[in-house]
């Protein structure tokens, strides 16, 4: 599935979200939000790299939240309890 206008779906397509969750750590995002939001990352850093790369050019030109958030988005998913 591609992410049409660089959206992500956990955000219902609201442009505004991304970018303030970005900047303040998802400190407004519910706990759902923030699992589901690690969860794509994940699956786009490790099986959709041109959709993650269209979502950093537009929110992350600098590269400022891919240092800070890559490394967790790399990682294996929690095991299920």
């Amino acid at each position: 599935m591609a992410y049409s206008n660089t959206t992500i779906p956990v955000f219902d397509k609201d442009e505004e979200t991304l970018p303030d969750a970005l900047a303040t750590g998802c400190a407004k995002c519910s706990e759902k939000q923030r699992s589901q939001t690690e969860k794509v990352l994940r699956h786009l850093t490790k099986n959709r790299p041109r959709d993650w790369a269209r979502l950093k050019t537009k929110y992350d030109p600098t590269g400022e939240y891919s240092k800070k958030y890559e490394p967790k988005a790399t990682t294996a998913a929690p095991a299920a309890a």
